[in-house]
């Protein structure tokens, strides 16, 4: 992965913005809603993975994330819903019924359940549907909403909504299913994604057999939808252009071309006389459904659009883009912004407490630094910086230290939000990063090395060097006489921090190293792999001092409490965060879960909530049980 130079990149329309909208989108209480047993906050809203929804009165948006499906007031922007009861399982496809009573829901399921069926008022589960397909990519209702079809790999299936029984299943040819489509009038499906051959397949309802192929892209087709009159097929995909196929004849009646990228979805205005399309050009077009002519384009994400869909009544678009991790709602008539949902970040790979604990910060989809505030759990400002790999706050909390993939070092002045410089740069990727305590001087990893920076005068003061393997992750010594690593290499080194002599060589892991932390008296380090061990050492000697009962998964965050009496750690494909007591090495408690691997977890200031982040794009706030 190849990563940019440093972003100076504060962009003024995000602090007008979160201004401008605190009331509707960040003044809720919606981190309050559908919680993990025992969390007492939640920051973020899951990440983007999936398509969107109108309500078929067109009030509502529902929108599809890693933590449940999130339902929006489709004017305001106004949060309105979480369902995620039964969201054990990422869903990556919705749609509502055409009576709007439910919400079918598919995704990523490893028990046979491919699609559920919840209520689309309360959320509770209505019927499962069964079958032996174990995930779902893409899923349509009939227009009459008596069945829906989904697929993914190699066949589709057909459901009866009221029995919950399958009805017919497709033998798909080889490749993955992207795209379905109902005909308006319920007697044909079609599908696309097929990479071998490029092809729209039409299917028989009634039969399950494939009556007719469209072939004319000349790349892999992504998206597929019937127009409402049901008399033709628009089509898009990567050879960049949207088809438009004569259901009748199977001939191509035009081709609409302007896209720079991958199209990656098409959907029809309710008239039928206009077509959206969502691009990895980062634009939503808009066109004329019968000339074939581009009437808008919309501006605004500035990451790939995944999806674009019109509302019921055609006077609005919404489109939702994973990379910039927003939905916008636009006029359809002028092409202007009505609303921007945010929140809805990627993976959270770190995050840390301000040293006043007033502040949470986190780094989102590697390329947006988030601060919330830590009482109210709302997000107060965003900033974008390109791959962010760690971050650290100075011991003022001033300045925030942003490492960066290709060895850069941006600090950020936090209370005036101003970039200040980029120390650049060092030997590799940058996954950790470390203030001294007197806040003159930072440390971090980059490749297998360590660089130290003089930040009185802004210059490399020194490069530390023996490591066989990415440093993972490095700390100050409370005391700032000692720096420890942590590294792929399975060792750990103590450094001098004044000679830059290496001290000792910690070894005893038999994974690699991806977390180390002082404890607060300096007398002890702790340090956890990939195989779950997490071992104690004596920070003056190196020698090993106590095993912690082992992690169920690799450990990629620890932290000391500020009294020194509790390890936290956070980690692996368990999804969970380990408390231990640091004097036995037992564990305390178990918070669980993150909907997927958990990265980091800290203390805050006073000792009293634990934070952690995961893949599924949010942090949790914990409160840290009484000893």
């Amino acid at each position: 992965m190849k990563a940019r130079p440093f972003v100076i990149g504060l962009l003024f329309f995000t602090i007008l913005f979160l201004t401008s909208h605190s009331t509707t989108v960040l003044a809720q209480d919606y981190s309050q809603w559908g919680l993990p047993k025992g969390a007492k906050a939640r920051l973020g809203k899951g990440m983007l993975i999936g398509n969107i929804a109108y309500s078929p009165d067109g009030t509502q948006l529902a929108v599809c994330t890693t933590i449940g499906i999130w339902i929006y007031d489709a004017e305001t922007g106004k949060e309105l819903k979480l369902f995620n009861k039964h969201s054990s399982e990422w869903g990556r496809c919705i749609a509502y019924s055409p009576n709007g009573k439910t919400i079918a829901c598919g995704g990523e399921n490893l028990n046979h359940q491919p699609l559920r069926i919840i209520d689309a008022t309360t959320g509770e589960l209505k019927t499962t549907l069964r079958g032996e397909l174990g995930s779902v990519h893409s899923i349509a209702f009939s227009s009459d909403g008596k069945s829906i079809v989904g697929g993914r790999d190699h066949y589709l299936y057909l459901w009866d909504i009221s029995t919950g029984e399958q009805e017919t299943k497709f033998a798909y040819p080889r490749g993955s299913i992207k795209s379905l489509s109902y005909s308006p009038d319920g007697k044909t499906i079609a599908s696309a994604g097929n990479w071998r051959n490029h092809s729209i397949y039409m299917w028989d309802t009634a039969t399950g057999e494939k009556v007719d192929t469209l072939t004319g892209h000349r790349h892999h087709v992504l998206s597929v939808a019937y127009s409402p009159d049901g008399k033709t097929i628009a089509s898009a995909g990567k050879d960049k252009n949207i088809v438009l196929w004569d259901v009748d004849s199977k001939q191509i009646r035009t081709t609409l071309a302007g896209h720079l990228d991958d199209v990656l979805s098409v959907a029809y205005s309710p008239d039928g006389k206009t077509i959206a399309s969502a691009g990895k050009d980062k634009i939503v077009g808009l066109w004329d459904a019968t000339t074939g002519k581009l009437k808008t384009t919309l501006f605004g994400h500035t990451g790939a659009v995944k999806y674009a869909v019109f509302s019921p009544n055609g006077t609005t678009v919404a489109s939702v883009s994973e990379d910039d991790a927003t939905v916008k709602i636009w006029d359809a008539q002028t092409g202007k912004l009505k609303t921007t949902l945010i929140e809805h970040f990627g993976a959270v790979f770190n995050v840390a407490y301000s040293p006043d604990g007033k502040t949470i910060a986190s780094d989102e989809s590697e390329n947006h630094l988030c601060l919330w505030n830590a009482q109210t759990g709302h997000l107060t400002f965003m900033l974008f910086a390109d791959v962010i790999d760690s971050f650290a706050y100075s011991p003022d909390g001033k300045t925030i230290a942003a490492g960066e993939y290709d060895g850069n070092l941006g600090l950020w002045n936090v209370t005036t939000t101003e970039h200040q410089t980029t120390l650049t740069k060092g030997t590799g990727a940058v996954y950790s990063v470390a203030y001294s305590p007197d806040g003159k001087t930072v440390v971090n990893g980059s490749g297998n090395d360590l660089c130290l920076w003089d930040l009185t005068t802004n210059k490399r003061k020194a490069l530390l060097v023996g490591h066989t393997d990415e440093v993972r992750s490095v700390a100050f010594s409370p005391d700032g006489k000692t720096i420890v690593s942590a590294s792929s290499d399975k060792t750990l080194r103590l450094w001098d921090a004044a000679t830059q002599d290496v001290k000792a060589i910690l070894n005893g892991h038999t994974a690699r190293v991806l977390s180390v932390a002082f404890s607060p008296d300096g007398k002890t380090i702790v340090s956890g792999s990939g195989e779950g061990e997490v071992q104690l050492w004596d920070a003056t000697t190196g020698n090993a001092k106590t095993t912690l009962t082992k992690h169920t998964s690799f450990v990629n965050s620890l932290a000391y409490s500020p009294d020194g009496k509790m390890i936290v750690g956070g980690g692996g494909n368990s999804f969970t965060v380990i408390l231990w007591d640091a004097t036995t090495g037992d564990i305390i408690t178990t918070f669980s879960r993150h909907i997927g691997t958990v990265f980091s977890a800290t203390f805050s200031p006073d000792g009293k909530t634990i934070a952690s982040s995961g893949r599924d794009g949010t942090v949790l706030l914990w409160d840290v049980p009484k000893q």
